[in-house]
């Protein structure tokens, strides 16, 4: 099929890139779940790395391809609103079969570009700076709050069934490598930090669920600060959930091999 690549392309451009747009910065917000200066950023950075799939070159035709602009949406718009791979084509007229490679290379490109820098364990200086804003707060020795969800995929292979029911992000606790942390609490002293939960985890020192059915005052005002400490990460992943529908629920026309390559690559950052 000849796909019109360099039209959809100047179209594009000319929807959201170009010096007066047609659509403003906050309709490219709302549309696209992020910043624009943030998406040009991530374009910048996946086209200077290594991989060369971003960049634009002819096809096995000798036909141009599509532009990093084109591959980048298409990505941003699956994850944005879960919709399946060959919805991007009418308007961006890219396959489906490219759509999903948009979306791997987008997924891998990300977290090879921004990674060190943003999927990374906490330093000390982060622990310090949680410790000190947490026990401001009410909460000494704290590491912070825990929020997760899970996926049934009707499409699971059969053989991995079981396989990745625990994220890799709790391994470290598992393991007894929690970072270190000295606090004192009611003439006790601590050397390990905790989590604030609901009482969906599991029942390790180092998760502290709220007390289920508090009976006296001071239950009930422990409880009360506890569930306010895990505001912040309950209303800021609700909101991850509300601007990207693929975190509530994976499309489910995409190729399942290319859906389990991203979700075990990622599996570590589900939290």
């Amino acid at each position: 099929m000849h796909r019109e690549h360099e039209e959809a392309h100047e179209k594009l451009f000319h929807d959201y890139f170009s010096i007066e747009p047609l659509y403003p910065e906050n309709i490219f917000r709302r549309r696209f779940r992020m910043h624009k200066h943030v998406f040009l950023r991530i374009v910048e950075g996946l086209t200077a790395k290594d991989d060369e799939f971003f960049t634009q070159k002819p096809d096995a035709t000798g036909r141009i391809g599509a532009t990093a602009l084109q591959k980048c949406i298409a990505a941003i718009r699956i994850l944005a609103y879960g919709s399946s791979s060959d919805a991007v084509d009418e308007y961006l007229k890219i396959a489906s079969s490219t759509a999903r490679e948009c979306l791997l290379h987008f997924s891998e490109g990300v977290v090879a570009r921004f990674g060190h820098e943003y999927l990374r364990k906490a330093n000390a200086n982060d622990i310090e700076r949680l410790l000190h804003e947490d026990e401001r707060r009410g909460f000494p020795g704290i590491m912070g709050s825990i929020d997760c969800m899970h996926w049934n995929l009707k499409n699971c292979p059969r053989g991995w069934k079981g396989m990745y029911q625990r994220s890799p992000v709790f391994d470290d606790v598992l393991q007894g490598r929690a970072p270190e942390v000295n606090f004192l609490v009611n003439g006790t002293t601590y050397n390990m930090g905790y989590y604030l939960t609901d009482g969906i985890y599991p029942r390790w020192s180092t998760f502290i669920p709220a007390i289920k059915l508090p009976q006296t005052p001071k239950q009930r005002l422990a409880t009360q600060h506890q569930e306010a400490g895990r505001k912040d990460v309950e209303r800021a992943f609700g909101v991850l959930q509300a601007r990207f529908a693929i975190i509530r629920k994976p499309a489910l026309a995409w190729d399942k091999d290319i859906l389990w390559k991203i979700i075990m690559h990622h599996a570590q950052y589900d939290c």
